[in-house]
């Protein structure tokens, strides 16, 4: 789509800024007339939203000044990431445009015009390798105190300040710390002014924030971001509990399910091979008997017992009796073939146990702590910690930014129709005088701004239906329980008191089922700021976050990872913590529009592609020398053991009694059988 503007209605072309991608915009200057008109339209023109590409077509006589090859101060406005092409007439030559400091402009010869091969580039460098150089351009920085140390009065510490020192001396600018904030900032939602470093940066008092920002779409409206420099997850921080579980299948852990099958199935297949081997040297031998045999020696091989022999016997006085089975040393096979086989089982097994046992220390030995919750939506539903955020972080704004939509939600679907209204009684009365409020859009304002703020409290108030209303001539309202706390909207009932009827219209039920339909997800941040400390209790900075953690009792830190790991040296408990499935990435911003954000990202990808942002990572992450401790094993760390010993005893009892039961009725059978017969060739005799 093309389009024929002139320069004074030039501005109206920024219908589309943030709307098109740096659209080409021609512009052609026929005189020195037009040369004056488009430099007093581009005043406040932003000159890094089109592409331009400018053709002088007058040459400057001997008393005018040449506009075109020596432009004097910065005419059109420039910045530093503008791209403009200049040819001026009757030249060959195709020049760059722009301005590092805005007070002049800078030319580079970019392309020779010839006749038979059109342009030719006169550079192979890309577009922020020609502009490398800012001339030393004091950007005006705004830290976080977390992450700001002075040395020599003006320089910042940490992986963020190594970063800026190689942006400086790679780009040739300075940086000027103008403040040191403790809150990253939040954003108010009736007067829309920013805090903390959000707050330098739009309001324009700072150019750049070393501060480890997280990247939100909100804050995307105000500021510029940088490549991001950390990506995390965010995780819930309690302290770690004192209370070990038990190890229940800690002796079936240490090998995984396919190396356990492969066991069973050695010590199942073996005794068969060997059935096989010794039935062919010896033929005399029953099948079961040896097959038999052959399992109970390799089950000794494998519990690591001797070479066993075995003998076995039926007796005819019980086949429920089963097997009575002699032991005996046996000495080892004089076969080669077998003792290979021997030998091979031996060592095997032996392998097998080394393994085992060593695995099994280390099973044993490791306390899996037994946590109250698992999953974030587990530790609302146990809903006796309480919740703490940085206070002024975009982890706390997205929160209250969710519940606040939904009390939109709620205000502007619910009561948007007329035959709602809402009774709220004044301040002087509690009882008789009420103020009636029947305008829909009245409604949703007045709940908006009185129902959806946390620090408010709505004392009482009820939805009534008019055509409930209309039923009664006079109506009272004796009972109001409709209360509004922290934006969790609680509606359970109210009574409408008329001189025949007493109603109850149980609000809860239908207009909690729609929230529940409706807003399910958005309901989990109504659900999670009920758990949330006062805005005033929440911690500054994250050594005082982990220290309510650790001095107070049920305390959870929702925090990013990252920044958990940085003060890792200073907290003084351990932790536990639950992953909230949530992944945040930090990056230092820079005000909106900002004509250096372009150069600066083009720097931070290079570093990222040559290591140097993973290796200032690893230097400046700190690494905690844990103290080991060598803990003896306690009573309930065998707990399995001494169950599985246990039960083998009351199995043995029960099988034993059952054996005793049956051998006394089968004696008792057998005496009786045994008497009639006596009795019956005692009398055939006779």
């Amino acid at each position: 789509m093309t389009a024929d503007v002139h320069f004074k209605k030039l501005w109206k072309t920024l219908k589309y800024y943030h709307q098109v991608t740096q659209p080409i915009t021609v512009v052609i200057i026929p005189d020195f007339e037009a040369y004056l008109e488009f430099a007093d339209a581009v005043k406040a023109y932003p000159m890094s939203f089109p592409v331009w590409f400018i053709l002088f077509l007058y040459t400057s006589d001997n008393s005018t000044y040449d506009h075109c090859r020596e432009p004097i101060g910065n005419p059109f406005n420039l910045t530093f990431d503008t791209q403009m092409l200049v040819l001026c007439n009757n030249e060959m030559i195709l020049r760059e445009w722009y301005s590092v400091k805005g007070d002049t402009v800078k030319i580079f010869d970019l392309a020779e015009w010839r006749d038979d091969k059109g342009f030719i580039p006169l550079t192979n460098l890309s577009l922020y390798e020609r502009r490398k150089d800012m001339e030393g351009v004091v950007l005006r920085a705004v830290a976080a105190k977390s992450l700001f140390s002075t040395i020599d009065g003006n320089q910042v510490a940490t992986m963020y300040g190594k970063v800026l020192e190689e942006l400086m001396s790679s780009l040739n600018f300075t940086v000027k710390i103008v403040s040191q904030i403790n809150e990253h900032g939040i954003q108010n939602r009736q007067t829309l002014i920013w805090t903390g470093v959000m707050g330098k940066i739009v309001s324009g008092r700072a150019d750049f924030a070393v501060a480890d920002m997280s990247l939100t779409s909100l804050r995307k409206r105000y500021v510029d971001f940088t490549l991001p420099l950390i990506v995390s997850r965010i995780n819930l921080y309690i302290k770690e509990p004192g209370i070990c579980g038990v190890k229940w299948i800690g002796y079936f852990q240490t090998f995984n399910s396919r190396t356990w099958a492969t066991i069973i199935i050695l010590i199942a297949t073996v005794p068969l091979l060997l059935f096989f081997m010794k039935s062919y040297r010896d033929q005399s031998r029953n099948a079961m008997d040896l097959i038999s045999e052959n399992f109970i020696c390799i089950w000794g091989i494998f519990c690591q017992q001797a070479l066993i022999g075995i003998n076995i016997k039926f007796t005819t006085t019980s086949k429920l009796i089963g097997i009575l089975i002699k032991l005996f040393p046996l000495e080892f096979p004089k076969n080669l073939s077998l003792r290979v086989a021997y030998i091979t089982i031996f060592l095997t097994a032996m392998l097998i146990m080394a393994h085992y046992s060593a695995a099994l220390i280390c099973f044993l030995t490791v306390c899996i702590r037994v946590l109250p919750f698992q999953t974030l939506e587990e530790f609302i539903d146990d809903g006796t910690y309480k919740l703490i955020m940085l206070r002024g972080t975009a982890d706390y704004e997205s929160t209250c930014f969710e519940r606040l939509k939904l009390c939109q939600i709620i205000a502007f679907e619910i009561f948007q129709s007329n035959n709602v209204t809402i009774l709220i009684p004044t301040k002087q009365t509690r009882s008789t005088r009420f103020l009636p409020l029947i305008k829909s859009d009245y409604v949703a304002q007045f709940l908006l701004d009185f129902c959806c703020q946390p620090a408010i409290r709505v004392n009482r108030f009820c939805l009534v239906s008019i055509a409930n209303l209309l039923t009664g001539q006079s109506t009272n309202i004796f009972s109001l329980n409709l209360l509004c706390q922290s934006a969790d909207i609680l509606l359970t009932f109210c009574i409408l008191f008329t001189e025949q009827f007493l109603f109850e219209i149980y609000c809860l039920f239908s207009i909690r089922n729609y929230f529940q339909a409706q807003h399910e997800a958005k309901l989990f941040y109504v659900k999670l700021m009920k758990l949330m400390k006062d805005e005033s209790e929440l911690p500054r900075n994250l050594e005082e976050g982990f220290m309510q953690v650790c001095n107070e009792k049920n305390v959870a830190f929702m925090v990013l990872s990252a920044r958990k790991k940085s003060v890792e040296k200073e907290i003084p408990c351990k932790l536990s913590s639950i992953t909230t499935e949530r992944i945040d990435t930090l990056a230092m911003i820079l005000s909106k529009n900002n004509p250096y954000t372009g150069i600066i990202n083009y720097h931070l990808q290079k570093f990222l592609d040559n290591g140097m942002i993973m290796r200032l990572r690893e230097t400046y992450s700190p690494q905690l020398a844990e103290n080991k401790i060598y803990k003896p094993v306690y009573l309930f760390n065998i707990v399995p053991i001494l169950a599985i010993l246990c039960g083998g005893f009351i199995i043995s009892i029960m099988i034993m009694i059952i054996e005793k039961i049956h051998y006394r009725s089968r004696k008792k059978f057998q005496s009786r059988v045994f008497s009639s017969r006596k009795l019956f060739i005692k009398k055939y005799n006779n």
